[in-house]
């Protein structure tokens, strides 16, 4: 309210603007209205009220709009106005003024907190555990740090960087109501995103964090996921816990924009101007993704990869895991571009692997084959994780041996959507690793027909059931002492590296031959004396014309 104090006539008159609605409150980062009273004496003197300004800090002031209220007694306004915390740290200032033709302005101020700014998480996964679990647990800060360690390697966080997006997380918080749970998030933010709200990033951490008040925030947007119940009796012969996992379309959406400059390069290549690319799910099972722009000539030009997700159960193993059981495409074009149609959708799933650089290779080229980002993914997505025994409770709830090689076991019931998000449940159970299970292989060239020296190969070690010292394998090429080593995705149980051979000086026209092996152990954290070991070699053949490489 406004009121006059201790006016005589010839005086200046003094004013005091009173309470404002939200005085003291938190009101985020939204638009929010600004409302009040304003009074002042009427007759046999009325005060004449002129303007009133609301204005956030230093922002420009906003007019507020009047509305003038009957009274005989005194003369009563109504103000109101429409502001935005825009930027800046906690607290903020809020500066309501007041002209009249009594003189000099009058002003009120209060403050306000915008609070943390609260997203839900770009992935969602709930874990179900035996009992309360507390996130500060070493094995559980191990867990999150492998986690972020993986992220932090994609190409994707780059491609969202460039976007002016961050990757953030992951956080996690412990929940008892109405059951134990672990709740897991990873975030996609605005570059902008408050700094005051982040953990900064450490070597265990490579990605930001939220603080640890924000995050609970963030998860309470979401509610509880369903995963199944865990078990730690009979049928189970092992600690099995149950995961739900929600990846919202939002999520997806963001992802596509990010990849959206390199898949547009690519199409480009391919004389193929691409303009937009879309993201859905229903509620039936069925991812889409769309794209459209312009051929050569400009002609109009859309197309739509579907994907309907279930599971299955893989070879060779017990276990489901999550699959694409059917796929269909759709191609539109102008009538005189017909010949488009049998080329352009396995190009598509081309641009998708290109792009992500998830699945190299496995997007088939067969005409009329519809190939999507999901399926792409999914078939290098492992059953099975190998990790230390280091990483296990040191006392768990079920006691049992501790395992010498302990491994992650995926196990899924459901992959499917619900109209917002690609949905999931399953279990994890802890599995024994021993030297029967672990194999290695070596893929890459195998013959170079006009080989000289400055020629490299590249060649893919993949793993299985063996997480190597140090994360490293070691390789070597016959006819050389050096010994070098490649990282080891924990993951993805895979890695590579780039290899020369050791051709002589000046060497005759002939074929040389090499070998080239990998090697590698994996020792337990608890036990030196227990190992595990792998090793793989093939023989390259380089012939040496004497002529230009080729």
């Amino acid at each position: 309210m406004l009121r006059k104090t201790g006016s005589t006539p010839g005086q200046e008159c003094s004013w005091l603007v009173g309470s404002v609605q939200f005085s003291g409150a938190i009101v985020g980062t939204a638009p929010l209205s600004v409302t009040g009273l304003v009074t002042a004496p009427g007759p046999p003197e009325p005060v004449s009220i002129g303007a009133v300004t609301v204005q956030i800090d230093s922002q420009p002031a906003v007019r507020a709009k009047l509305k003038h209220i009957i009274n005989k007694q005194l003369i009563e306004v109504t103000f109101s106005a429409t502001v935005q915390i825009t930027g800046g740290q906690d607290p903020h200032t809020v500066t309501v003024t007041v002209t009249s033709d009594a003189g000099v302005p009058v002003t009120k101020m209060v403050t306000v907190t915008a609070g943390a700014r609260l997203v839900a998480p770009a992935m969602l996964i709930d874990l179900a555990t035996v009992v309360p679990t507390d996130p500060s647990l070493p094995q559980v800060q191990t867990l999150l740090s492998g986690i972020a360690q993986q992220l932090a390697s994609m190409p994707l966080v780059g491609q969202l960087e460039a976007a002016y997006k961050i990757v953030v997380g992951p956080n996690a918080l412990e929940s008892t109501e109405p059951r134990p749970m672990l709740r897991l998030g990873i975030w996609i933010l605005d570059g902008n995103f408050p700094a005051a709200e982040l953990q900064q990033p450490s070597k265990e951490f490579p990605l930001q964090r939220l603080t640890p008040n924000v995050a609970a925030g963030c998860f309470g947007l979401v509610p509880l996921l369903n995963p199944p119940p865990p078990s730690t009796v009979p049928p189970a012969t092992e600690p099995m816990f149950g995961f739900a996992m929600s990846v919202p379309t939002t999520t997806l959406q963001l992802i596509l924009n990010a990849m959206f400059p390199d898949m547009a390069t690519q199409a480009a290549a391919s004389d193929f101007n691409l303009e937009n690319a879309t993201i859905q799910v229903d509620a039936s099972g069925s991812v889409t993704t769309s794209f459209s722009g312009q051929l050569p000539f400009s002609i109009p030009m859309t197309a739509s990869v579907t994907e309907k997700l279930g599971i299955a159960q893989r070879t060779g193993i017990e276990q489901f895991m999550p699959v694409v059981t059917g796929a269909s495409s759709s191609v539109s074009v102008g009538d005189e571009a017909q010949w488009f149609v049998a080329s352009f959708v396995p190009a598509v799933g081309l641009i998708l692997a290109a792009a992500t650089s998830l699945a190299s290779g496995a997007v088939s080229e067969g005409a009329g084959q519809a190939n999507g980002i999901i399926s792409a993914f999914l078939q290098g997505l492992p059953a099975r994780i190998p990790f230390r025994n280091s990483e296990l409770p040191t006392q768990p709830v079920d006691p049992q041996p501790l395992f010498p090689f302990p491994m992650s076991v995926l196990n899924f019931e459901s992959f499917s959507t619900d109209g917002s998000a690609i949905v999931a449940t399953g279990t994890i159970s802890l599995g024994e690793r021993d030297q029967s299970m672990v194999t290695v292989s070596l893929s890459g060239p195998t013959y170079f027909p006009n080989y000289s020296i400055g020629i490299d190969g590249y060649y893919t070690v993949s793993l299985t059931h063996l997480e190597p010292d140090n994360d490293q394998m070691t390789w070597k090429v016959s006819g050389t002492a050096k010994t070098d080593s490649v990282s080891i995705d924990s993951f993805w149980q895979q890695g590579g590296f780039a290899a020369e051979f050791a051709v002589p000086f000046k060497a005759a026209p002939g074929k040389y031959r090499y070998t080239i092996s990998v090697n590698a152990t994996e020792t337990c954290a608890t036990d030196a004396t227990k190992t595990l070991s792998g090793s793989a070699s093939m023989t390259v053949t380089t012939n040496v014309t004497g002529g230009p490489p080729q």
